[in-house]
């Protein structure tokens, strides 16, 4: 036989396919053949037709049996939810619901009949199958919310009840039907652990705002830690400019805990993804956008030659109203400052406070040092003046920053100290 494109069998081949999808619940009866049908009942063909008028009304009535939302035991599966709410332990009573839910369905042959009527229906049947979907989804709705209430959960968006219920049904159907076929490779085990890590990564603790791109990036994110090399090229440093601006923008529009990494990448017109190629997370982001805005307005004081640029005090004050208007996200900051201790010329606020520090210890100690600091490590003593006054600013907001810069500095250099201007 000839199976070459554009021979006869090739053509006969595209006719019969293009038949079997031109198809219709009439042809198919009408292909059984009404007298063999009515001969599995103990009558006549004629009986058929007289009770139903036509073949086509005949087709019509199966199909209805066929997709009728009351052959589907709904007080059993609301049932079954309802033990998995009360359960104390609703892994284990979830796993038992979805083998229970897996058995049930690779033994119902209703379910070879709505894939086969759905599928050789010429479209007849999408309508139906949808409804019948949606009314069978319906009545698990409000046993779903009762169970995720009772976790303490709420649907992580754009995750929603429906959208949930439609996912599990969708996921049952079709490893039942892959059961079916292929019984090695589909079983009730990994149906329960698949439709199990549906619900975990669908769901969050209720007050959360990460949204399902976040999770999904987060979930990414760690193989991707080992290949962020990609940051160093120009197309690199654009990304990562685009990233921080579209931070900078949605932290002063939605606030710092509003804004999610998803958001972060959709403003920037580009995906969470490639956000952690460039950031390990948000507090990434707020922390390079921090030490960026640093930098910039270290470069603009430089730039107008502030008469007390030379003075330890005046710049720490000056930094303390710099994090004042970034309280939201300067945590972020202190934190690497404190626990990743960057380099000096890494951070700009440590490369500028580090001269200064070293100008106050060549300088001779004022009267009343508590203690000598001739051995310290001036860039360990500007670390530490940074972090307690970033500190203090996060914890007493409506201090000066003038009395911010005196505290951080009488807490790390004690008699170091010189008074303050004023």
């Amino acid at each position: 036989m000839d199976d070459t494109p554009g021979s006869t069998s090739d053509r006969l081949l595209a006719a019969g396919l293009d038949a079997l999808l031109d198809l219709t619940p009439a042809d198919l009866v009408s292909a059984v053949g009404t007298r063999r049908i009515a001969a599995r009942a103990g009558l006549s063909a004629a009986t058929l037709l007289h009770h139903f008028g036509s073949v086509a009304a005949y087709a019509d009535a199966l199909v209805a049996r066929v997709f009728d939302p009351g052959n589907l035991p709904m007080e059993d599966l609301e049932a079954a939810i309802a033990r998995v709410v009360r359960s104390g332990l609703p892994v284990e009573a979830g796993d038992a619901y979805h083998r229970s839910e897996f058995a049930r369905l690779t033994t119902d042959r209703g379910l070879r009949l709505r894939m086969g009527l759905w599928a050789l229906g010429a479209g007849t049947t999408d309508g139906i199958y949808r409804d019948y979907l949606r009314t069978t989804d319906r009545r698990l709705h409000r046993v779903t919310d009762a169970l995720v209430a009772g976790w303490g959960r709420e649907f992580r968006p754009p995750f929603t009840t429906p959208i949930y219920v439609a996912a599990q049904v969708a996921l049952l159907n079709g490893m039942a039907i892959r059961h079916l076929v292929d019984p090695d490779l589909s079983t009730d085990d990994r149906f329960s652990l698949a439709a199990s890590s549906l619900t975990m990564i669908s769901l969050r603790l209720q007050g959360d705002r990460h949204d399902m791109a976040d999770r999904i990036a987060e979930v990414n994110y760690y193989p991707l830690r080992r290949s962020r090399g990609g940051v160093s090229t120009a197309e690199g440093h654009r990304t990562r400019a685009a990233l921080l601006a579209a931070a900078a923008e949605l932290f002063g529009t939605r606030g710092y805990a509003e804004t999610t990494v998803a958001q972060i990448a959709r403003h920037a017109g580009l995906s969470s993804s490639t956000l952690y190629k460039h950031f390990e997370g948000k507090d990434a982001v707020a922390g390079a956008l921090f030490r960026k805005q640093a930098e910039d307005a270290l470069e603009a004081g430089v730039a107008r030659r502030t008469p007390s640029s030379d003075s330890l005090g005046d710049h720490l004050a000056a930094v303390a109203a710099f994090v004042g208007d970034r309280r939201e996200y300067a945590a972020a900051y202190l934190t690497d400052l404190l626990i990743n201790r960057p380099d000096v010329e890494a951070d700009p606020f440590l490369a500028a406070t580090l001269p200064l520090v070293a100008r106050r210890f060549a300088e001779p100690p004022t009267s009343g040092d508590v203690a000598s600091q001739a051995a310290a490590d001036p860039a360990e003593v500007a670390q530490a003046l940074l972090g307690v006054l970033i500190g203090r600013v996060l914890a007493r907001p409506a201090d000066l920053p003038g009395v911010q810069a005196a505290h951080a500095l009488r807490l790390v250099l004690g008699g170091r100290l010189a008074p303050l201007p004023g």
